[in-house]
């Protein structure tokens, strides 16, 4: 039923078990459904010793788990897929929301400001509201980019001219 494209729920129901027995039986046997494995498509290429030993070095220093997923990773690199460590990815979050705060801290000083707490002078308040709009700019640039990553680039690619959208 699953390879016939019946979704989880649909399956459940048809044999009177929850969502859940479905999810874990699909687990359990690694089912993929012929949706999913005609969604990719395999490719093949012979390298020379050399080229092989480069190929492999080059993937253990990206940190990739197997030849396969360091030739998808030069792929995707070449035609635009926005490529970034998980490290990388983890350190770009952190920044965001570094620049969370930052905002936060702004916006109490004009709170300050604006509620009589505290004197600011004229070039001061332009230099907060300049502020405000570049971290809030900046922020917004980068949750794009973060979300981009954990996406593994699809829009990106499907805006470039490979994908074709």
């Amino acid at each position: 039923m699953l390879q016939g494209g019946m979704s989880d729920v649909e399956v459940a129901a048809k044999l009177g078990v929850k969502r859940d027995t479905i999810y874990r039986l699909k687990k359990r046997m690694s089912f993929t459904s012929s949706a999913q494995k005609s969604a990719t498509r395999s490719i093949s290429f012979r390298l020379s010793e050399d080229e092989f030993r480069a190929f492999a070095s080059l993937a253990i220093e990206c940190g990739c788990k197997s030849n396969a997923e360091f030739a998808r990773v030069l792929s995707r690199s070449a035609t635009g897929f926005i490529e970034v460590s998980r490290e990388k990815a983890d350190e770009l979050e952190e920044i965001r929301y570094e620049l969370n705060k930052i905002g936060t801290n702004i916006n109490q000083i004009a709170w300050a400001a604006n509620s009589k707490k505290i004197e600011l002078v004229a070039s001061q308040w332009s230099d907060i509201r300049q502020l405000k709009t570049d971290i809030g700019s900046l922020r917004t640039y980068l949750a794009a980019v973060v979300a981009e990553t954990r996406r593994r680039g699809t829009r990106l690619w499907r805006k470039s001219e490979y994908g074709h959208e």
